[in-house]
């Protein structure tokens, strides 16, 4: 049951025309560090942050008000889009 759910986000994920996927390669690792050092932020949001820019992002939406202090990228919480 667990897999049946995994796949159906690893197909939405990938194949969906509203997302992009992108590797994770050295220098996206190098900018992660420097924000999670800079903002004491958690590694996995510090990834997710360092892709967007990494990637020329102009907006990251999340649920955690505490990546409203990063300045590299425009954040919005979902709660600012309500």
């Amino acid at each position: 049951m667990m897999g049946d759910i995994a796949n159906k986000y690893k197909e939405f994920l990938l194949y969906s025309n509203n997302f992009t996927v992108y590797p994770i390669d050295s220098q996206v690792a190098e900018k992660a560090a420097e924000i999670k050092g800079h903002y004491d932020i958690k590694t996995p949001d510090a990834i997710q942050v360092a892709t967007a820019i990494g990637n020329n992002g102009t907006l990251f939406i999340t649920n955690d008000k505490n990546l409203k202090k990063i300045d590299k990228v425009k954040v919005l919480t979902i709660e600012d889009l309500m």
